[in-house]
């Protein structure tokens, strides 16, 4: 069943409308496009949240402020220096760095 048969059997079986739900910050009722889009946020809140993000762990890279393949070289060093990664987090870091390199 598709999306929008799922929401037109929701409709049809509650009488209500499957319309907007609310932002999961400040509650602001704000339709799923755009919660989808935002990370369950509103625009207000999304835009809040990019100008002040939460903290993450110390070795972890932000494509916001350091370019967009920071993360692989923030991975790359983190297991340089011993720290634990996934084999999924190997195979990624690895081939960014050989694309970078061979362009």
């Amino acid at each position: 069943m598709s999306y929008a048969n799922a929401v037109k059997k929701y409709e049809a079986a509650t009488g209500e409308e499957f319309g907007p739900l609310p932002c999961s910050w400040c509650q602001k009722l704000t339709l799923r496009a755009m919660l989808s889009q935002h990370g369950a946020r509103c625009l207000q809140c999304y835009e809040a949240y990019l100008q002040s993000p939460e903290p993450t762990p110390g070795w972890m890279a932000d494509k916001r402020t350091e370019g967009t393949r920071a993360w692989a070289d923030a991975l790359k060093a983190h297991e340089e220096a011993g720290g634990n990664l996934s084999g999924a987090q190997k195979t990624m870091w690895r081939a960014v760095i050989r694309e970078v390199e061979a362009a």
